[in-house]
């Protein structure tokens, strides 16, 4: 008769050990590493709120501007060209009111969505250059800008300009139309730029 023992040593199951020591290590690891996080998140949350700071001021500037030219068309004449520079005042002024809002709710939101290409296109304003239609799609991948201008120059010096903001490195506009109406020579020039060509052009 011969007896064979399966309970042997190298079949058992091996228990793993945490000494108090290496829980210690691991909760302090968990817990820097949530400090981290949050300290990140704020100082991401404080750079978008002087940003939106700073479009305040803008918009401070462009509401005086705007009772400037009332009370001049209000105490004079009317005059065609003072009539259309409040137009493209008023204009300017309905955009950046759209945009000041989507900011403050971004704000909330915890700075993420689209707000650094609004604050991007607001830091890089050209006087005698004005935006009439933004379009984001592709989470920033398709980029469309509409707007007008007094002089044609001002269309690829703004685009210079943007290609030195972080959030438009790298992009190349696609499509690039510049037309003005040929029954009214003075009217300001449209222009549109794109990554990609639209269903419609100007």
């Amino acid at each position: 008769m011969q007896q064979v023992n399966l309970y042997q040593t190298h079949f058992r199951r091996e228990r793993l050990r945490y000494t108090g020591q290496t829980l210690l290590i691991a909760y302090l690891a968990i817990a820097l590493g949530i400090v981290a996080m949050a300290g990140h998140n704020t100082w991401q949350l404080r750079t978008l709120q002087a940003e939106v700071g700073a479009l305040d001021a803008r918009h401070s500037d462009a509401v005086q501007q705007r009772e400037a030219l009332e009370q001049q068309v209000t105490a004079q004449m009317p005059d065609t060209q003072l009539q259309e520079e409040l137009h493209r005042s008023e204009t300017l002024l309905s955009h950046r009111q759209e945009l000041h809002t989507m900011l403050r709710q971004d704000d909330f939101d915890g700075g993420h969505g689209y707000s650094s290409y609004f604050i991007a296109l607001a830091r890089q304003h050209l006087n005698g250059l004005w935006l009439t239609g933004i379009t984001i799609t592709g989470a920033g991948r398709d980029l469309r800008l509409q707007g007008q201008t007094t002089t044609p120059e001002l269309v690829p010096r703004y685009l210079q300009r943007l290609s030195h903001e972080d959030v438009l490195v790298g992009t190349q506009f696609e499509l690039f139309q510049l037309n003005r109406d040929e029954d009214q020579r003075d009217a300001p020039l449209a222009f549109l730029v794109a990554t990609s060509a639209p269903e419609q052009a100007l």
